[in-house]
C-alpha cells in the first residue's frame, strides 16, 4: 500500500509530544461512553468544558507503568488544597498544576484537561483497495466524536480505535500510542500512523462485497464533491491546529449526495424469504425480505456474476444518477 504526500509539514502542532510505547487505554474513542472498555470502571469527568472523561483505574495504571523522561501527553494537572495524603505531606501543601504525569497522585489529583482529545458530537493523502486513490485526513488529535461528520449517523464502532459511517463510508482509525486519527474517505483495510508508522488492520468485510470494482461504484455514489483531489488540496489549506473550524468546514463542504440515491452492499445473509418472479436472459428476479432494515426488496440474481464487467458496472452508475433507491 502507497502513501502519498501532499504536504508534510501541516499534520503534527505538537513535535515535542513522543509517541508512548505502550497503549493509552484510558481514553474513549467513543464519547458516549459511560464504562471503561478495559477494566468496565465508570469514565471519571475532566474539569474541561469540552466533554472529556477517561478512567482513573487504567490511568494510573499507565502512570506507574510507562517509563522515560519523553513526554508522551499534553495534559493539565491539579492537585487538591485540602488533601491530607500522608504520601505528599510535604511536598505539596498547597495546590499547583503540572504537566508532568508523574505528578499523578490518584489521592490528591486530578485532570484539568487532556489538550489532544477533541469531540464534536454532530458533527491528505491515499489509501486504496482497488489502486484508485482515495483521500485519509491525517488529525494531530484524538477524536472521539459518535456521530459522522458528514451526515450526522451515529458511529458504528468495530474496536476500541476503529468506528465507521456505514452511510458514508467514511473510517475513523485512532492511534493509541500518539492519540491521533486518521479519517479515511472511502474502504480501506488498514490504517497508518503518521507520527509513529504503526499500521493497524480496518475491518470493513461487514459494508464491503469483496468485489474491488463494485465498492469503487458504491463510494461513488456518496458525496457530491467528486474530485478527490479536491478535497486534498482544500483541505490542506486549512488550520488543523483549530478543530472546531475544521469541522465545520467539513460539514459545509462535502455533504453527502442525496441518500435516496446512494448505493450500498447488502450482504447476502440479509435477505431472506426469497420468492422467484420472473427469470430473463441473463438474470432471475426474485421478491425478497432485507433483514434488519424491515423492507421488502426486488432482488435479481446475475448469471456469471463473478465476471461482472466494469462496462456493466458504468451502466449502474449511470442508471443510479436517473433512478432513485436503487440499492
Amino acid at each position: 500500500m502507497e502513501l502519498t504526500n501532499t504536504n508534510e509539514n501541516y499534520f503534527d502542532p505538537k513535535p515535542r509530544l513522543k509517541s508512548s510505547p505502550i497503549p493509552i487505554n484510558f481514553i474513549s474513542f467513543n464519547n458516549n461512553a459511560r464504562y471503561c472498555f478495559y477494566c468496565k470502571n465508570r469514565y471519571t469527568w475532566t474539569q474541561s468544558p469540552n466533554n472529556q472523561k477517561y478512567c482513573e483505574d487504567c490511568f494510573s495504571q499507565y502512570v506507574n507503568n510507562v517509563d522515560g523522561n519523553n513526554t508522551y501527553l499534553d495534559v493539565l494537572i491539579e492537585t487538591c488544597l485540602f488533601s491530607q495524603f500522608q504520601g505528599h505531606a510535604q511536598s505539596r501543601r498547597e495546590m499547583f498544576t503540572t504537566c508532568n504525569i508523574k505528578e499523578w497522585c490518584k489521592n490528591c489529583s486530578s485532570i484539568l484537561c487532556f489538550k489532544q482529545i477533541f469531540a464534536y458530537t454532530r458533527f491528505i493523502y491515499h489509501y486504496s483497495l482497488n489502486e484508485k486513490p482515495i483521500p485519509v485526513l491525517y488529525l494531530p488529535w484524538w477524536d472521539n466524536s459518535d456521530y459522522c461528520l458528514v451526515c450526522d449517523l451515529e458511529l458504528k464502532f468495530q474496536t476500541n480505535c476503529q468506528k465507521l459511517c456505514t452511510r458514508c463510508y467514511i473510517i475513523h482509525s485512532g492511534c493509541r500510542y500518539c492519540l491521533t486519527t486518521n479519517i479515511i474517505f472511502g474502504l480501506s483495510d488498514q490504517s497508518q500512523c503518521r507520527k509513529c508508522r504503526r499500521i493497524l488492520v480496518i475491518d470493513i468485510k461487514d459494508i464491503t462485497s469483496g468485489n474491488s470494482d463494485i465498492d469503487a461504484l458504491i463510494r461513488d455514489t456518496r458525496f457530491k464533491i467528486k474530485n478527490d483531489h479536491k478535497i486534498i488540496n482544500d483541505i490542506s489549506s486549512i488550520d488543523v491546529t483549530n478543530p472546531l473550524d475544521f469541522y465545520n468546514f467539513i460539514r459545509s463542504n462535502y455533504r453527502l449526495a442525496d441518500y435516496h440515491s446512494t448505493m450500498e452492499w447488502i450482504s447476502y445473509s440479509n435477505i431472506i424469504n426469497l420468492e422467484k418472479l420472473a427469470e430473463g436472459g441473463f438474470s432471475i428476479i426474485y421478491k425478497a425480505y432485507w433483514e434488519g432494515n424491515y423492507k421488502t426488496i426486488a432482488a435479481k440474481r446475475l448469471k456469471s456474476s463473478e465476471k461482472i464487467s466494469k462496462e456493466f458496472l458504468n451502466e449502474v452508475l449511470y442508471l443510479n444518477h436517473n433512478i432513485t433507491n436503487i440499492s
